[in-house]
């Protein structure tokens, strides 16, 4: 079922950046992209925060090895990161849609202003002005002198 009006190869496409969420150590970086791609603060911080988890405990696990007194660090860890490797995976999905929806709206808006300028331009070559006049703030003068 689409979500949006430009339909599901579309969005199959727009939402390839959750496959990310299933690789170690990348599971963060696919929510990073979709807030970078749609202008989302909360997203790029949830994707930050989501690789940072990753690259902190996931070699504290490896480097405290067989040690049988740091083993519950050990295991804490690891229940660390794979507790937010699953969310990662989840709230991808969970954002999906609302990306989607955004990722629908900025290319709407863009193909817009492509419109917009180049009706601009065609009325500009059909009267002759292909330059752009620039007005600069305070250039107008009152020729009213009086």
């Amino acid at each position: 079922m689409a979500v949006t009006n430009k339909g599901t190869s579309w969005e199959v496409k727009k939402s390839l950046w959750i496959i990310l969420s299933f690789i170690l150590f990348l599971n963060g970086i696919g929510i990073f992209y979709a807030g970078l791609k749609v202008k989302a603060k909360k997203w790029i911080t949830y994707g930050i925060v989501y690789t940072a988890i990753g690259w902190i405990t996931f070699p504290l696990v490896g480097s405290i090895g067989n040690n049988i007194r740091y083993v519950f660090i050990a295991d804490m860890a690891l229940g660390t990161y794979l507790i937010s490797f699953f969310v990662s995976i989840i709230h991808s999905f969970l954002i999906r849609k609302e990306y989607l929806i955004r990722a629908e709206i900025i290319e709407d808006k863009r193909v817009e202003k492509i419109e917009i300028g180049t009706l601009r331009s065609n009325i500009m070559d059909e009267y002759g002005l292909r330059e752009e006049i620039k007005v600069k703030s305070g250039s107008f003068k009152s020729e009213d002198n009086n």
